[in-house]
């Protein structure tokens, strides 16, 4: 009779134990629309972003290839200008950095997608 009366107090124990233990749950209906509605505005920044690099293009090329002109039309020191080409050269690679920085943002709002989506 004591083994029975331990064995029950043992299986109680046990099923208070599992029904204790945290269980493990997914995105919550908050937590996922609240997911979604940041994972879209943190596209759409990065969609932005994408755009006025293509604008930077076209910009850093023009200023290449104006400075020198307008230089020589209002005579402006040849020092002044390789200055200004140089700046330019490293604002463009900024630039670059900047197109490789929104590239790693893409592919980061497409985790947080395939985890929002799970």
């Amino acid at each position: 009779m004591k083994f029975l009366s331990i064995l029950s107090i043992f299986l109680v124990l046990i099923i208070a134990i599992a029904h204790a233990a945290p269980t493990k749950r997914g995105i919550g209906s908050k937590v996922g629309e609240l997911g979604v509605r940041f994972k879209d505005l943190y596209a759409k920044q990065t969609s932005e972003v994408q755009e006025t690099y293509k604008d930077f293009e076209k910009q850093n090329e023009a200023f290449d290839k104006k400075i020198p002109d307008a230089a020589k039309e209002d005579g402006t020191d040849q020092e002044v200008v390789d200055w200004l080409l140089k700046w330019n050269k490293k604002y463009n690679n900024q630039v670059k950095d900047l197109k490789a920085i929104t590239k790693n943002l893409k592919k980061s709002i497409n985790k947080l997608n395939e985890k929002l989506h799970k």
